[in-house]
């Protein structure tokens, strides 16, 4: 079996042999190894995605914090605004108002002035007439 053998750094090996123990956990121990080292680096990816996803909420959260807050701001502001011409609009309704009811006032003091009858002449005359017997 001269033609199974191998120089492997200077030392005759033979292919055809069995493996030892020892070359059986090298090998499982580079298994092992690599493994750990592809687990480690999952582990740290998985620690700054972690990190990164806690950023992205807490900068969410402060996003919407500011956001309510220039909301509501704003609703109070329209509200405001809203209410002060509503009390603009009934101040002038209650104005027209209140002029309407002047003028409404001054036709029927017009109106009931030309409804009175002017006094006729005779009838001052008979007044005169009748003031005058009584005395």
């Amino acid at each position: 079996m001269a033609g199974d053998s191998e120089a492997v750094d200077g030392a005759l090996v033979d292919l055809s042999a069995r493996p030892t123990t020892q070359m059986l956990l090298a090998v499982h121990h580079d298994r092992y190894t690599q493994l750990l080292r592809a687990f480690l680096a999952w582990k740290r990816r998985a620690q700054a995605q972690r990190v990164r996803r806690k950023r992205i909420a807490t900068a969410c959260r402060v996003g919407s914090v500011f956001c309510q807050r220039i909301y509501w701001t704003r609703w109070r502001e329209f509200a405001a605004e809203r209410q002060q011409q509503r009390q603009n609009d009934e101040i002038k309704d209650l104005e027209q108002e209140e002029k309407e009811e002047e003028e409404e006032k001054l036709r029927s003091m017009e109106e009931a002035a030309n409804n009175v009858e002017c006094c006729s002449f005779d009838d001052e005359e008979t007044l005169h007439q009748e003031v005058e017997a009584k005395s």
